[in-house]
């Protein structure tokens, strides 16, 4: 019995590792549009823990920039310090995927 519990787990460690390699490389496809010199070494995914982190990521100022449709400002300069999302897999009818966002530096200018 034990051989069969620890063969379970093996397969369930070897699933998860899989789904971070998913998460990754599908997390990675729509970061590259956001972030300037975007690495996947910034992401990290803890799947079995439902957690996907992201810190230190330079945003791309013209995507915020239409994002946030500023006419009277520009955009200068932004910075993600760092976003955790949550994901409850095994409750994901009953309760919400949390963003959490630590904290956005941005630096504005009045057009010239």
């Amino acid at each position: 019995r034990i051989r069969v519990l620890v063969g379970r787990c093996n397969r369930t460690q070897s699933g998860f590792l899989k789904m971070e390699k998913i998460i990754k490389k599908v997390a990675n496809k729509y970061l590259h549009a956001l972030f300037v010199d975007y690495s996947s070494d910034q992401l990290d995914v803890a799947a079995l823990k439902g957690r996907i982190r992201l810190e230190k990521a330079v945003m791309k100022v013209k995507v915020l920039q239409s994002l946030l449709g500023l006419r009277y400002m520009e955009i200068k300069e932004a910075t993600l310090v760092g976003v955790l999302l949550t994901v409850p897999w095994t409750r994901l009818q009953s309760e919400s995927v949390r963003v959490e966002v630590d904290s956005v530096r941005v630096v504005l200018e009045e057009p010239v």
